[in-house]
């Protein structure tokens, strides 16, 4: 059986590196795409982190500040009943000097 020469042997192994690199061309940038995928869903997950810690101490805020409205129109309410009070207090002087006479 005869040997191959190297020139034929360097024709045949060739056409393999092709192959190879035609093959692992899709192959990396599948990897690649993967990589920005996942760097796309970190840097996506971290701003929905802090959209939602922005959006607490927004509710927490709110959660204060009605908290202080309701305080205000509990005052208000005590003050109203207080002038009330003295609107009939004054009511009821008014009618004992008016029978008095």
């Amino acid at each position: 059986c005869a040997q191959p020469s190297e020139r034929s042997a360097r024709r045949i192994a060739q056409p393999i590196p092709s192959v190879l690199a035609s093959d692992a061309t899709p192959r990396c940038a599948s990897m690649a795409s993967a990589d920005r995928q996942m760097i796309g869903d970190a840097t996506l997950a971290q701003r929905s982190a802090a959209a939602a810690s922005a959006s607490e101490g927004l509710i927490h805020d709110s959660v204060s500040a009605v908290d202080g409205g309701v305080r205000h129109v509990q005052g208000a309410g005590v003050a109203m009943k207080e002038i009330v009070a003295g609107v009939q207090r004054v009511g009821d002087i008014i009618g004992a000097q008016i029978q008095t006479g």
